[in-house]
């Protein structure tokens, strides 16, 4: 009686814990800006008041400071253009022992280069020397 008692505290135990917790890869910070507010975004890049929506560092940046990462003392020479293409850009960003890799996309391809930048993936993969 003891040693089913025991089996069942022992397995309820093991239930109750999970096992190995899943990690999830989803970001809660992306897509940056969101994509309720790209219509807005557009209309005041377009319009003149706010030209960094179409520069891709400048965009970076401005998703550092609004991000989880704001804490990690990045500053702006610490981004690197690593590839920019008229859809489609890669920044990296230096964080010391890990380095942070954006994916920017041009939502609107029919503006092409007057639409703005949106990050829409930041992963963290070790610096490359």
């Amino acid at each position: 009686m003891k040693k089913a008692l025991l089996l069942i505290i022992l397995m309820a135990g093991i239930y109750a814990c999970g096992g190995k917790k899943e990690v999830s890869d989803i970001n809660p910070d992306v897509p940056f800006p969101a994509d309720s507010d790209l219509v807005y975004y557009q209309a005041q890049y377009d319009s003149g008041l706010q030209q960094f929506w179409g520069d891709i560092k400048a965009i970076s940046s401005a998703f550092l400071n609004n991000s989880q990462y704001v804490g990690r003392g990045i500053s702006f020479k610490d981004l690197r253009i690593v590839s920019e293409g008229l859809f489609t850009g890669y920044v990296e960003v230096n964080m010391g022992d890990t380095c942070l890799v954006l994916k920017l996309i041009r939502k609107n391809q029919k503006l092409g280069k007057r639409c703005i930048w949106q990050v829409v993936d930041a992963r963290e993969v070790p610096c490359r020397e």
